[in-house]
């Protein structure tokens, strides 16, 4: 149990699987609960859909918007789509007053963005706000925000900062869902934390830090989660290398002596900010892009992927940062997974 304040920035924590994706599905009819109930503006609601949310003032901005805005579209025709478009006639769109509310929306938000370009040509941080002066628009109650920086560089963090503390001040109310802790510190007024599915605590923001929300989520302090990462690691180090990558260049891709090691069961994360070369990395690791020199060993044996095909024979898969990208959003499942495995039911060219 816990409550939101109006026109507070309330923040929401806990490990992946602790039920934060859960907890928000609930909240906008997604999921429905066995048992408890909902208060909006102090009366009971119930959600059998995310329609019913939309109508009651509750807007989720996604961390994956490919699934929220066309990108074919317009940045204006996607804050206005849906019986918010603006119309000519029956059949026709006003276009001009389309495009002069969108400025001045824009312009009230502190965003610069020409309302004509397609969104699809933007930036992940536009896009983000695109979804945000759509909710604007609408007189949202409640904003909920999932994991929304994940794919941004800091500037990008702190102009979408910017934003949603402007629009706090304009009224509009935030749930924000996030795992990164400093983010949450710096943008939220209170914080409720999940573990486990269950409810911990609902604390100020004032009241505590990073170290104090980390335990509250894992039940560990940081030296301890510190030294179980460091005997993990070192349990890693005794097992086998099953990828190693030696002194990898590509002028093309701006990859300069990446060497690195993976170990068998082992998660190994590669960050970076935008245009760092992680992307380039893994398509080239996966066969997409090539490379001017340096060694790829893959299960102790020398390998240089000419196209994915040979990767996804050896072993290797790639799960894109753009889903859409590897998806064909047409096709249902059976038929998104065939092409991966398609030499082992094609016979003599037929599948079977």
């Amino acid at each position: 149990s816990f409550s939101i304040k109006k026109g507070e920035i309330h923040g929401l924590v806990g490990e992946n699987g602790a039920g934060k994706s859960t907890l928000i599905k609930i909240c906008v009819g997604i999921h429905k609960s066995d048992s408890g109930n909902i208060l909006l503006d102090g009366e009971e609601v119930v959600f059998n859909n995310p329609v019913d949310s939309e109508k009651a003032g509750i807007r989720v901005v996604h961390q994956d918007v490919t699934r929220i805005l066309c990108f074919n579209l317009s940045v204006e025709d996607n804050i206005f789509l849906g019986p918010n478009l603006e119309r000519r006639g029956f059949f026709f769109l006003n276009r001009k007053k389309m495009n002069h509310q969108a400025n001045e929306l824009l312009k009230r938000l502190g965003i610069e963005l020409d309302p004509k370009l397609k969104v699809g040509d933007v930036s992940p941080a536009l896009q983000q706000l695109t979804l945000i002066a759509r909710a604007f628009y609408l007189k949202a109650k409640i904003v909920i925000m999932d994991e929304p920086t994940t794919t941004l560089s800091s500037k990008e963090i702190d102009f979408l900062f910017r934003i949603v503390k402007k629009m706090k001040v304009e009224g509009t109310t935030f749930l924000f869902v996030s795992h990164k802790l400093n983010e949450i510190i710096e943008i939220s007024d209170r914080i409720t934390v999940l573990k486990d599915g269950k409810y911990v605590d609902t604390v100020k923001t004032k009241d505590v830090d990073i170290p104090a929300l980390s335990y509250m989520m894992t039940g560990k302090s940081k030296l301890q989660e510190k030294l179980d990462a460091e005997i993990e690691f070192h349990q890693f180090q005794r097992k086998n290398v099953i990828l190693e990558v030696n002194n990898l260049n590509s002028k093309k891709l701006k990859l300069k002596d990446i060497s690195f090691k993976l170990y068998k069961s082992e998660i190994l994360g590669i960050a970076g900010l935008l245009g760092s070369g992680r992307t380039e990395l893994l398509t080239t690791l996966f066969g997409i892009n090539s490379y001017d020199n340096g060694k790829i060993i893959f299960n102790n044996k020398l390998v240089n992927f000419k196209n994915p095909r040979q990767a996804i024979r050896s072993g290797i898969g790639l799960i894109t940062e753009e889903r859409n990208l590897a998806l064909f959003n047409n096709l249902n499942l059976n038929d998104n997974i065939v092409p991966v495995i398609i030499d082992k039911l094609a016979n003599w060219g037929w599948i079977k």
